[in-house]
């Protein structure tokens, strides 16, 4: 499961893998991954060893 915020809900959600909709491997340790939250918004999220804090930060 992920807690992840969604902008067009105002709210971190928590979400498991069924709402998990791509997963791309942009670049050696950046991963793309998209979500859908449980009202159907798109969720997208850059993770990987070279992202870092930076990810992180734009959802608090």
């Amino acid at each position: 499961m992920w807690r992840v915020y969604c902008t067009d809900c105002g709210e971190a959600v928590l979400l498991d893998c069924s709402q998990l909709t791509s997963v791309v491997n942009l670049e050696p340790g950046v991963i793309a991954v998209e979500m859908r939250c449980t009202r159907g918004h798109p969720i997208p999220v850059l993770t990987g060893h070279t992202i870092g804090e930076q990810a992180w930060t734009q959802r608090s």
